[in-house]
């Protein structure tokens, strides 16, 4: 922090470990970066002195600026790959433009308000992907882009939220403090799994209903149920904003089934989500290396293993690492457990803190297994990333 008419010398700085005793100073407004905790004591101490709207989120003046341009996308898991994704469809047409940034991207959106006064291009949208501490932020400006994405709710960041509740109100925060014409995509299930969700709260919500998802899963795309679920929401956004409309335009994408599936084949994913980066035919078989290491939540893992086993005459080896976040590994767990029963397991490698945790809930479930039996080079006692 900088004290208010500081003249940026050494001793208006506040760092190192005592750094936020600089909130006793003479400081009216705090910008905060999402990477520090929004509820850290000495924050909430803060807004108990100066106001509840003191401490903003470095997002909030480009939301406030260019919110009727912002499509905001959170999820526990998916954000990225339905931003890209997002991103490809509305660059395919001549007539709009997006930019991609926000949160892993590496690409701050101020770098597109290049003047203050900067005149705003109806036809450019930003695409932003936000996490949960950037939205738990912006709640405190209340603030929220015109359109959002939410992909869906799981449990995850139970090491830095405190609570399942803290971190799905979180996610809310995209569409609590919307607007009454703007517009936020959720599909049927993911109500469901929010606590937080009540029926006051969804005017600006729209559902997906199911002759929407039978429509888009006629498409030819990634595999895998969570890809679909991407390309879901992501052409529902799309549908709106080319229709001009304030409800998923089926019959947009019906018209113009044909032209998105040319956009939709020159789509290539992510790296590191399930990026096919080696192909080696040994024999008769066909060897396929998948990395998917951005996958860091277990209902992302469970997705992918779910999407690679169920290949006629395949089997996985699946390697799994890092430490235990305290997302739900009992349904991995399960999961790995219903694939290995269906003899689709050829090998299992269990590392770090996770795979130590995971190993545990997998021979709980099947006690007659054994670490040789999983096909596990590695020790799961042993704490290594």
């Amino acid at each position: 922090g900088v004290v208010e008419n500081s003249k940026y010398s050494p001793d208006n700085f506040f760092l190192g470990t005592d750094h936020l005793k600089a909130l006793n100073e003479d400081i009216e407004y705090v910008i905060k970066a999402p990477g520090i905790w929004s509820l850290l004591p000495e924050l909430n101490k803060f807004r108990e002195r100066k106001g509840k709207d003191r401490v903003v989120s470095s997002l909030a003046p480009f939301i406030h600026k260019f919110r009727e341009q912002i499509i905001a996308i959170t999820g526990t898991k998916g954000k990225s790959s339905t931003s890209s994704l997002l991103t490809h469809l509305i660059n395919s047409d001549q007539d709009i433009k997006a930019h991609y940034c926000g949160n892993t991207t590496g690409i701050s959106p101020y770098k597109y308000w290049i003047d203050k006064n900067q005149e705003i291009n109806t036809n450019t949208f930003y695409i932003i992907e936000t996490s949960s501490f950037q939205l738990q932020d912006l709640g405190y400006s209340k603030v929220s882009s015109k359109y959002g994405i939410i992909t869906n709710y799981f449990l995850d960041h139970q090491d830095q939220h405190t609570s399942k509740e803290e971190y799905y109100q979180a996610k809310d925060e995209l569409f609590l403090n919307q607007e009454t014409s703007d517009i936020t995509i959720i599909d049927n299930t993911v109500v469901l799994k929010s606590d937080n969700l009540k029926g006051d709260l969804l005017e600006n919500v729209k559902l997906i209903n199911q002759d929407f998802l039978n429509l888009v899963s006629k498409f030819k795309f990634l595999p895998g149920q969570h890809n679909t679920d991407n390309l879901t929401k992501a052409l529902g956004i799309f549908s709106i904003i080319k229709s001009n409309s304030d409800y998923i335009n089926i019959e947009f994408i019906t018209k113009n089934f044909e032209k998105l599936q040319n956009v939709l084949d020159g789509f290539k994913g992510l790296e590191h989500r399930q990026q096919l980066i080696r192909t080696i035919k040994k024999d008769n078989s066909t060897i396929n290396f998948i990395d998917d290491n951005y996958a860091t939540q277990p209902d992302a893992v469970k997705a992918a293993a779910n999407t690679f086993s169920r290949n006629e005459n395949s089997k996985i080896w699946l390697i799994i690492s890092g430490v235990d976040k305290g997302g739900n590994i009992d349904a991995l767990a399960k999961t790995i457990n219903t694939i290995y029963e269906l003899n689709k397991i050829y090998k299992l490698e269990l590392c770090g803190k996770v795979g130590q945790n995971l190993y545990k809930k997998i021979t709980k479930l099947n006690p007659s297994l054994s670490s040789k039996q999983l096909g596990s080079q590695s020790n799961p006692d042993k704490n290594t990333n």
